[in-house]
């Protein structure tokens, strides 16, 4: 994210507690044990990989109180939608053995099914999100 222009960086920081919000608001009613961090603007819960470095992908939920790690989730921008992040990030996210959902622009939707396929990356699911007339963030499920 470091070489982001500082508005890219701020729209990506909404777009992850938006998501948290619409998407993966727990706990609820359903999983009253279950807890949604977000790791922006602030790192606030990290993920311990099978090899013993922590990262910290965009959103992390976890099932209370042993802290099992039930979903993680990363959100990218118009412009991290790339080779790089694929290989960086999305592999070694997918490599953790949980559920992992990416969100992506619905206008880079195709780009992001290509480069996980490239890159042999299974996930959980892949999420477009745009906003709507009213300026409001959806999401949609591909």
């Amino acid at each position: 994210m470091s070489g982001w222009a500082t508005n890219e960086s701020e729209e990506h920081d909404r777009i992850v507690a938006l998501t948290a919000q619409i998407r993966l608001a727990y706990p609820d009613s359903n999983h009253p044990n279950w807890k949604t961090y977000t790791n922006h603007p602030d790192q606030k819960m990290g993920v311990t990989k099978r090899d013993g470095t922590t990262v910290y992908p965009d959103i992390v939920v976890l099932e209370t109180p042993n802290n099992y790690l039930k979903i993680i989730s990363e959100v990218e921008t118009a412009m991290t939608v790339t080779d790089d992040e694929a290989t960086r990030e999305w592999a070694s996210y997918a490599s953790i053995g949980t559920t992992f959902y990416l969100y992506v622009p619905r206008a880079s939707v195709a780009t992001a099914r290509d480069l996980l396929a490239r890159h042999s990356i299974v996930i959980a699911g892949l999420r477009g999100y745009d906003y709507d007339g009213s300026g409001n963030l959806k999401i949609n499920d591909y």
